[in-house]
Formats: C-alpha cells, sequence, structure tokens
C-alpha cells in the first residue's frame, strides 16, 4: 500500500507505539510526548483526513464522516508501514481511544497493549448524546470562535486555564487555521456524533488495556471509568488534568505511558509533582 496517501510521522527507534488523535486534534499535539519516550520506542503519529489541513497542504473530505472509515483507516496505515496490530501498542485520546476500543471488540483487533485517555463508559452515553447536541447548535448557531470556546471549557481542567489565560485566545486562532475551509469541521463532528450514536461496545477487553482518565475530567469523570474498566478487565489511572490531559502537562503524561509500557504503572493517580 502506498504511504503517499498518509500524513504520518515516525520518532525515535524500538517497539513500535501508535497515538490515534482526538477528533479536532492534529499529530503535531503529541510530539512533547513522543519527542520523551523517542529514546526507547519507534512513536508513530499521524492525521485522519480533514485534520490539519493546513499544515498538510490538504482539501476537507465530506464524505470521510464515519467511524468506521476511521478504524479502517487505523488499520491501512499499520498495513502501509508493514506492522502486525499485536506487535503495536496503541494509545487513544477521546474519540480516539473510542476508535481502538471499537476496533478490539468490534472488530476483534488485538493489539499487544491499549491506552485508552479520555473514553467514557456505557451509563454516559446519553450525556455524551445530548452534549453533542448542543455542540451542534453552537457550531451551527454562534459560529467556529463560540465553539471552539466551549471545547476549552469542558476539555480543559479550570485550573490549568486559569494559570494559562493566554490559552483560550491561542485555541480560538488555532481552529480558525485548522477549519478555515469550512467543511473539514462539520465531517469530523458527524464522525463523532455516529460514534457516540452507535454506543459502547460490549466484551471484554482480551489484550492489555489501560484506561487513563484526568482527575478533572467533566467529560468522563474517572470514578465511572474506574469502575467500567474493572467490569471489561482492564486496568485503571487517574492524572492530574482535565479531559486533555496530556496538552496540560506533557512531561506528566509521557511518564505515565512510559511506566505502562514498560509495566511499572504501579502508581494508582498521577499527580503534577511527579
Amino acid at each position: 500500500m502506498d504511504l503517499g496517501k498518509f500524513n504520518y510521522s515516525r520518532i525515535g527507534s524500538g517497539p513500535p507505539v501508535l497515538f490515534v488523535n482526538g477528533v479536532y486534534q492534529r499529530r503535531q499535539a503529541w510530539e512533547p510526548i513522543a519527542n520523551a519516550l523517542a529514546s526507547s520506542f519507534e512513536v508513530i503519529l499521524f492525521d485522519f483526513p480533514n485534520q490539519s489541513l493546513d499544515l498538510n497542504g490538504g482539501s476537507a473530505d465530506p464524505s470521510f464522516d464515519r467511524p468506521e472509515q476511521y478504524e479502517g483507516y487505523v488499520l491501512e496505515l499499520l498495513e502501509a508501514l508493514s506492522l502486525d496490530p499485536g506487535d503495536v501498542m496503541a494509545c487513544g485520546l477521546s474519540f480516539g481511544s473510542g476508535l481502538l476500543r471499537s476496533l478490539h471488540l468490534r472488530r476483534n483487533v488485538d493489539f499487544k497493549k491499549l491506552v485508552l485517555m479520555g473514553a467514557y463508559p456505557p451509563e454516559l452515553t446519553g450525556f455524551n448524546k445530548l452534549f453533542n447536541k448542543v455542540f451542534k447548535q453552537t457550531l451551527e448557531t454562534h459560529g467556529l470562535d463560540c465553539y471552539a470556546s466551549m471545547i476549552c471549557f469542558w476539555f480543559f481542567s479550570h485550573k490549568w486555564l486559569g494559570d494559562n489565560p493566554m490559552a483560550h485566545a491561542l485555541i480560538v486562532s488555532r481552529y480558525r487555521t485548522m477549519f478555515a475551509d469550512g467543511e473539514s469541521i462539520h465531517a469530523l463532528f458527524r464522525a463523532t456524533a455516529a460514534e457516540q450514536e452507535r454506543g459502547v461496545p460490549g466484551g471484554k477487553m482480551r489484550c492489555d488495556t489501560v484506561f487513563v482518565n484526568g482527575i478533572e475530567d467533566a467529560v468522563s469523570p474517572p470514578q465511572q471509568m474506574e469502575s467500567y474498566a474493572k467490569s471489561v478487565g482492564a486496568g485503571f489511572r487517574s492524572i492530574a488534568g482535565g479531559h486533555v490531559f496530556t496538552g496540560e502537562n506533557p512531561a506528566l503524561a509521557a511518564a505515565l505511558l512510559r511506566d505502562i509500557f514498560t509495566q511499572r504503572a504501579s502508581m494508582h493517580h498521577y499527580e503534577a509533582t511527579k
């Protein structure tokens, strides 16, 4: 398969680790974590279609708006890289964690290890559908700037936003650039809405899996996720920060991931002082 269709990068050397983006993320957001892990792992980062078009020089694909297409894209990339999923440790954030969980439970893809960040349990499906409905109304009625403001409020911890007063303006500005085409964000939104409509797949995790949630995650609180993780035979860790704790403290997130990947994650909660 031709690797030319993929916007990806490989950093470091060692056992392969694949990072799967959240819905409005770009692969560069993983780079502080990837660089911290590069001495021990080969880290693979990539963008889905409709993501980061301003950096990729691409054009929007309105038809790429189903979670099944995203799952297939992950498998196509691994095939193009000549990697068997059973040899890959895969880490997803939010929408990305949902894709990896679905690949494993719906499509029977076994990875070497899964780290699923910011996932939500079945009992929060209704909340997430309502959450998405409000976000859709915000985007369609009030526009991209207001939408980005809501992302900031819900996805980052309020403490971090208070400590970083310029973060809100930076994210609004970045969204204006990332989604200037006007089509890509709508396709991405439809994909995440469809992912929530189909719900959380049933079944036990067969491969080594650890769920990780920020202690201040307003979208998927860690109390619910810890119980869910136990019910599906997975491990659980909480970490300081909100839903996107990887952006708040990448050094801490990298330390946790290193410990999980090397089977040293004995701590239940990772604090910012680590």
